[in-house]
């Protein structure tokens, strides 16, 4: 379908589109991240630093706030049809270039909220990893023994930048991070594709597909709420982004209780869609009116 293909490569072509879809699945702990100075999250290798940051904007309309939360459900369809079809499955072993912020993110937080792009061709990996020399950069490969939902770029829609990427669906724990394979700059003071570090960790997916609870009518109110006061922290959040604003906003309660909210209502979207897909039910819009 067109449509699903290309919120696929919304998410996979412009990083800062990738980085508003990230923000809505995830408006605390992903967007206070963003916002620092370090690079701390990467998308598959391309650093914060590509974005512009000073340049960088946020939604701006509830037309497209519309649009790029239907494409989080377009992606959710993929990836639970994915799941569902018993002849489609994630690679054995998968790897993701990151710094070492992501790293040390990585062992502090419980369980990764956004859309995650990840790799099965270690060479993948590796020339993203070069690439970032400026950001202690390291491979990260782990292994996928339980099923999860996901969207193979290549199949699903089409290769933008480099082959195999695989997304993957939350929620997930990244754990058990060790050292596989140490590594340090050359006497140029850079990497190179000898002695770049990898490092191993578990991946567990976080059980997120229970449909018994799905209440349409609680997910139409979080939405009201949602768009009712987007346009209240709009601007925090870009400010923020473009390091016009200091992290105390994080702790405001309105705008926790609008981000829970947000949270909450992509997750029961996430439910719904899993639901509709394993009744094999037709999947109704993101609901603009009751």
């Amino acid at each position: 379908m067109e449509e699903i293909k290309n919120s696929i490569l919304t998410y996979t072509t412009t990083t800062s589109d990738c980085q508003k879809m990230k923000i809505l699945m995830d408006p605390i702990e992903y967007l206070h991240g963003l916002g620092k100075k370090e690079n701390t999250f990467n998308l598959f290798g391309m650093s914060l630093f590509e974005i512009g940051k000073k340049n960088f904007e946020f939604i701006k309309s509830e037309e497209e706030l519309n649009m790029f939360l239907q494409h989080i459900q377009n992606i959710f369809v993929q990836a639970y049809k994915n799941y569902e079809d018993p002849n489609k499955n994630v690679p054995i072993k998968l790897y993701r270039s990151i710094s070492k912020k992501e790293l040390d993110y990585l062992n502090k937080t419980k369980n990764i909220h956004t859309l995650w792009s990840t790799t099965n061709s270690f060479d993948t990996a590796l020339g993203f990893t070069v690439e970032m020399e400026e950001n202690d950069p390291l491979i990260l490969e782990f292994s996928t023994k339980e099923k999860v939902p996901f969207i193979d770029v290549d199949h699903d829609a089409k290769t933008v930048f480099e082959p195999n990427e695989f997304i993957l669906v939350p929620s997930f724990k990244i754990s058990n991070v060790k050292l596989k394979k140490p590594g340090q700059r050359n006497i140029l003071g850079i990497y190179s594709t000898d002695n770049i570090p990898i490092y191993t960790a578990n991946f567990k997916p976080v059980n997120n597909n229970s449909v018994e609870d799905v209440n349409m009518e609680k997910m139409y109110t979080l939405y009201q709420g949602v768009i009712k006061n987007f346009f209240v922290y709009r601007d925090w959040i870009e400010q923020y982004v473009q390091e016009e604003r200091d992290d105390g906003f994080f702790y405001d309660s309105g705008y926790r209780s609008w981000a829970r909210d947000l949270k909450n209502y992509i997750n029961l979207q996430q439910r719904y869609v899993y639901k509709c897909i394993r009744e094999e039910r037709p999947i109704d819009k993101i609901m603009i009116k009751k």
